[in-house]
């Protein structure tokens, strides 16, 4: 805003006038923001990724999709609400790419992130552990401890003198585990080094 100071011929006083400038063609072109949404395996999720978008008139654009998911499918309906249906049995995290289109042509792009939860299914995963014997023939079998914080196990299960082991978890995150030997006579070593399976 700028500031004019008059002065009238012959008058001592002066009257201050404040303008205001505005500037010609400043229309807003459309800036599309990155979003997050989330389902559970199976299940569809229906979103707006225009809500956090901005342009001159955030209802006139248009919702294009750029890259698709890897995990799923994706449908626009015709109030730009997006449709995501993730493959059969997956869970993670899945994203694509889509575009914001006014009616001038200007674009932008964001990327959508969503997350595939296991939810009311019981998520398992296989995993194998092996480990070396050493020299050792005074060996009856081993205990493998597994447990969801490093340190505290809450599952045993005995291993009679094999070196491999196959379990199944449940749950997504870390799991650790943790291997002793058990002497001919009884008696159980110590914890082996931990090893740690990120899911």
């Amino acid at each position: 805003m700028a500031s004019l100071t008059l002065v009238a011929c012959g008058v001592d006083d002066s009257v201050t006038v404040d303008t205001t400038s505005e500037a010609v063609g400043s229309s807003r072109e459309p800036v599309a923001n990155p979003d997050a949404a989330a389902t559970v395996e199976g299940q569809e999720v229906v979103f707006s990724v225009l809500d956090n978008d901005t342009a001159e008139d955030i209802g006139a654009v248009s919702v294009s999709i750029l890259t698709q998911a890897a995990h799923g499918a994706l449908f626009i309906g015709l109030d730009n609400m997006i449709t995501y249906v993730p493959d059969a049995s997956f869970t993670g995290t899945d994203s694509f790419l889509y575009q914001i289109t006014d009616p001038s042509g200007a674009v932008s792009m964001a990327m959508v992130s969503i997350s595939v939860d296991c939810g009311a299914i019981s998520c398992t995963y296989p995993i194998q552990l092996s480990w070396s014997a050493g020299s050792t023939t005074d060996v009856s079998g081993y205990y493998v401890y597994h447990g969801e914080i490093s340190g505290e196990y809450d599952e045993k299960v005995w291993v009679d003198g094999d070196t491999v082991a196959e379990f199944t978890v449940s749950g997504l995150g870390a799991h650790y585990f943790a291997v002793t030997a058990v002497s001919l006579s009884g008696i159980e070593s110590s914890y082996s080094p931990e090893a740690v399976v990120v899911l």
